[in-house]
């Protein structure tokens, strides 16, 4: 009982019980009014967006209000007025209000649009501004509550989030065809703010820079007051019970983005969903038509597409042979039911590695519920990455034994770190040499630097400290060195294409100096268009940038972290857009935004509800694009 009083007073406190009527009646006018200025700001200034519908990616202007041009104006102009009235204290002040509101009433009652949009558009940035002369200059505001406001807008973010889920919910099962319900507003503010992804990619990629002139500006100026990190306790752990229980919804839910495309109520018609899927029932039918042992090797490790992942084929046909071929409809389907198991291995297998990487409960369960709707689930059913997809899962469990062995040592994870890379170098070449460059930076700087935090197993002095890392740093080099001559040493033997061959053979095609003045159009096709849009996700790469501003370089995860997002860089300058979203669909960009997201629900009292919106945003946006992974042609 004393819980749920504990409770009940908690949301009273977040809802503003402390604060006066004034100050709740101006919080909730602030985070009204902010909704419709979203809608208002888009539309007046034609921003393009990148919405996909029925699987192609169509590109348009945003165009949406939530009522209509003047009825939301005029909302914006009632809501602007209201909050003036409640929040500047001087009596001068307030007579100006008066005129501004005589002049906002005459607008709206005369229909006049050129005064009702300049009202409409100055809104937001003139409270903004007032904020801010408020806080650093001199006091004219009264019943400002900043944090309470913001916990309204978070209010406000959860109920549209919640209309969004079930409007996409009612939509996959067609239980009504009623448009106006099935208009997602959560999804039209996702595509507005998601038309800034190529920024915020761009500034990921380059986050080692970005850091240092962060942390320049903050120190010259020492008016940019960077947000540092919480420091883990006690309270990030979390019991066996309860991981389980989590980790078993995180999973569910990556099945189910697996699931909805291959719905009949979504897929009537029975067709891939997987842009390679064809590609690879072609080699897997090659595959399994070997007459002996030697020829079954022999068209894996050598014929097929340069015997670049055969262990991933040879995976691929066993999972297949498993599955009843069913009609002549689905028999080539049977692939597509692979990624039921991928993804929820990449589910567990990223909370290994956020774990062993931050050392936290949290931030790794975290990492894996945005694992689940991640760009590896979507993109990998979208366009069928399988082979891409388990060697990612090879790779990471991977990266977890070198993280292991550098605080442990061991011969069991060394041993199971150089099985694992052999496993993604026989899965995906181009994803081993990725993550192969990834950890040898990795562990050159654990080499050559001290002052990285790594905790050990025992409580060595600093020195002892430093030797041991060495130590297990050059080991674990030495074996990552040895599948390098695994791959060399294969070429040479079978006449098969390597990781580093295939590399540059890739390279002469899509790279090159020519690129360089194309990438940024490079970036925003591969970021907006291509494999579906769906690296566009202001959410996920939001919570990176969040990240960047409150991490520290000396740490052990955010080094790791920043040598993973510096591997884009090159693609960015001299590749074309395949060569950089085959790259980027292997950084595993949820690890940063999960440190965020812990951060954000850490900071203050209000974390958590500060953060349910993000979480119920990530789900219903999902849903809604893997509804539309199925193809539907125009009608003749």
């Amino acid at each position: 009982m004393q819980q749920e009083t504990t409770f009940s007073n908690r949301i009273l406190e977040i809802l503003g019980s402390k604060s006066s009527l004034l100050t709740i009646v101006a919080s909730a006018s602030l985070a009204v009014l902010c909704l419709f200025y979203i809608f208002s700001i888009g539309t007046q200034f034609q921003v393009r967006i990148y919405t996909l519908i029925d699987r192609v990616t169509h590109f348009t202007n945003f165009e949406f209000y939530i009522v209509s041009e003047f009825v939301d104006h005029v909302i914006i102009g009632s809501f602007s007025v209201l909050w003036l009235v409640f929040s500047l204290k001087s009596k001068i002040h307030r007579m100006m209000i008066g005129t501004f509101a005589a002049l906002f009433v005459a607008a709206a009652i005369t229909n006049y649009d050129p005064v009702l949009d300049g009202i409409a558009l100055a809104a937001l940035p003139a409270i903004v501004l007032l904020i801010i002369y408020n806080q650093y200059s001199r006091k004219i505001l009264d019943n400002i509550k900043l944090k309470l406001a913001i916990n309204y807008i978070a209010i406000t973010g959860i109920i549209i989030g919640l209309i969004s889920f079930t409007s996409a919910i009612l939509s996959i099962s067609s239980l009504s065809n009623d448009e106006t319900l099935h208009r997602n507003y959560a999804h039209e503010i996702f595509l507005l703010f998601s038309s800034v992804s190529p920024i915020l990619i761009l500034l990921l990629l380059t986050s080692y820079p970005a850091k240092l002139l962060i942390n320049f500006v903050s120190s010259v100026t020492g008016r940019l007051n960077v947000p540092a990190a919480p420091g883990y306790d006690n309270s990030d752990t979390i019991n066996s019970k309860m991981k389980v229980i989590y980790l078993s919804i995180f999973v569910f839910i990556s099945m189910m983005m697996v699931i909805i495309p291959h719905l009949p109520a979504i897929n009537n018609d029975n067709q891939h969903i997987g842009v390679d899927t064809p590609v690879y029932n072609l080699w897997l039918n090659e595959l399994s038509g070997a007459k002996d042992v030697q020829e079954y090797f022999g068209k894996a490790f050598v014929e097929i597409n340069g015997g670049d992942r055969p262990l991933s084929l040879i995976l691929m046909l066993a999972f297949q042979e498993l599955i009843p071929a069913g009609n002549e409809n689905n028999s080539d389907l049977r692939l597509e039911y692979l990624p039921l198991l991928l993804g929820p291995l990449l589910v567990l297998t990223t909370y290994l590695l956020t774990r062993e990487l931050t050392m936290n409960d949290k931030t790794s369960l975290l990492a894996a519920f945005l694992t689940s709707v991640s760009y590896h689930v979507l993109i990998g059913v979208y366009a069928g990455f399988y082979s891409n997809w388990i060697s990612l899962i090879c790779g990471y469990l991977a990266f977890f034994f070198l993280l292991r062995f550098l605080r442990q040592s061991g011969a069991v994870n060394l041993s199971l770190y150089g099985i694992l890379m052999i496993l993604t170098l026989f899965s995906h070449v181009y994803t081993w040499s990725i993550l192969a460059i990834v950890m040898g930076v990795f562990l050159a700087i654990c080499i050559t630097r001290w002052n990285i935090h790594i905790e050990t197993v025992h409580n060595q002095n600093q020195g002892s400290k430093s030797s041991i890392i060495k130590k297990n740093a050059m080991a674990i080099l030495i074996v990552l060195l040895c599948t390098v001559a695994i791959d060399i040493g294969r070429v040479a033997l079978t006449g098969s294409s390597g990781g580093i061959e295939r590399d540059l053979e890739l390279g002469s095609k899509l790279a090159g100096i020519e690129q360089f003045a194309l990438r940024w159009n490079n970036l925003t096709y591969g970021t907006t268009v291509y494999v579906g849009g769906l690296f566009a996700n202001f959410l996920i790469l939001g919570l990176g940038i969040y990240w960047l501003f409150t991490s520290k370089l000396k740490e052990r995860e955010n080094i790791a972290l920043v040598i993973f997002l510096s591997i884009g860089i090159l693609p960015f300058l001299f590749g074309d857009w395949v060569i950089q979203t085959r790259v980027f669909y292997n950084i595993p960009f949820q690890i940063p935004a999960s440190i965020a997201l812990l951060t954000i629900i850490k900071q203050t009292d209000s974390g958590l509800l500060r953060s349910i919106p993000i979480f119920i945003w990530l789900v219903a946006i999902s849903l809604i694009l893997v509804s539309n992974f199925h193809l539907v042609l125009p009608s003749p």
